[in-house]
């Protein structure tokens, strides 16, 4: 039959964890924020420049003037910055891969118009 745990135990098993959590997170940072960045340098609304040790990000189509200010060196608040940042690159991406399924949608429909009616029957149609 197992031993039940402690409640001293449970506290020490749950903190000790948490510091395998954080120190994982903390040596995995760097490769995180350098595949973001990337990720960044791609997208067309993003501006990304170095000044002063700090990595800015700056969208500028969003109206509300969100930069994010990225540090090569962790930190709770730098992982914060880099999480928030990170989504905003997957909805950018999103957007943009949706964009480009709805132009191709279109122009399949174009296509599909020219081929099937004929110039009369567009015209009566108003294509």
């Amino acid at each position: 039959m197992a031993k039940r745990e402690t409640k001293a135990e449970r506290l020490e098993r749950e903190a000790r964890e948490r510091a395998e959590r954080l120190e994982a997170e903390r040596l995995a940072y760097p490769l995180r924020l350098m595949n973001l960045l990337e990720r960044v340098s791609a997208e067309p609304t993003l501006t990304l420049t170095v000044k002063n040790g700090f990595f800015n990000v700056e969208d500028r189509e969003d109206r509300y003037r969100n930069d994010y200010v990225l540090s090569y060196s962790y930190s709770p608040d730098a992982n914060a910055v880099l999480e928030d940042l990170s989504y905003k690159v997957d909805y950018l991406e999103e957007e943009r891969l949706e964009q480009q399924r709805r132009y191709e949608v279109k122009k399949e429909a174009e296509r599909k118009v020219r081929e099937l009616l004929s110039e009369e029957e567009r015209e009566l149609l108003g294509l």
